[in-house]
């Protein structure tokens, strides 16, 4: 009973320091606003599709990935470190060989997502997961573009503040997918 009370209370605390968090950044630099969204708009299918795998490494104390990325017939990798608990995310590029070693160290720890760019929403990406049902729109850091017009009625709710929709926790939890989902 006791503990029925302390997650109730606990749940809003928890939400208000990521949404502190978040704001803490250092000249807002890092922190990148994130829209939940019921279905990947229409308009975004028209852009720049990126192919994403990434995993996180072990360890908490660097936030470190790695990353491949396909572009049409075009392949690169990645390395990231930061990019969560408000930091800035560096990234730099990664040889193919370097990956390979350090993908199995990312066992449990994954995403595989599309990410769509498009000029008619500049600062913004969309992002539609593989491996769950999930579509985000992120405005890149920096951006201060307002989303799209065109976005709202697809808009289920802001998330930027929650640590759930950040690409480290969701690497975390296990995929779910639904019966429909082959």
């Amino acid at each position: 009973m006791l503990a029925d009370r302390a997650a109730a209370l606990l749940a809003p605390v928890a939400a208000v320091a990521g949404a502190l968090e978040a704001r803490a950044a250092p000249d807002g630099g890092g922190a990148e606003r994130r829209l939940l969204l019921l279905e990947l708009p229409a308009e975004a299918r028209e852009g720049v599709v990126e192919e994403v795998e990434e995993g996180f490494l072990p360890g908490d104390r660097l936030h470190e990935s790695v990353a491949r990325v396909r572009v049409g017939g075009e392949e690169r990798h990645l390395r990231a470190l930061g990019g969560s608990r408000g930091e800035a995310r560096r990234e730099e590029p990664l040889s193919r060989a370097s990956f390979e070693a350090f993908w199995p160290l990312t066992e449990g720890r994954r995403l595989a997502l599309r990410r769509h760019r498009l000029p008619a929403a500049p600062g913004w990406r969309f992002d539609a997961y593989l491996d769950r049902r999930l579509v985000l729109a992120v405005a890149e850091p920096g951006s201060e573009r307002p989303p799209p017009p065109w976005l709202e009625p697809l808009l289920v709710r802001d998330v930027t503040g929650e640590r759930a929709y950040r690409e480290e926790a969701l690497a975390r939890r296990a995929p779910r997918r639904g019966p429909d989902d082959g």
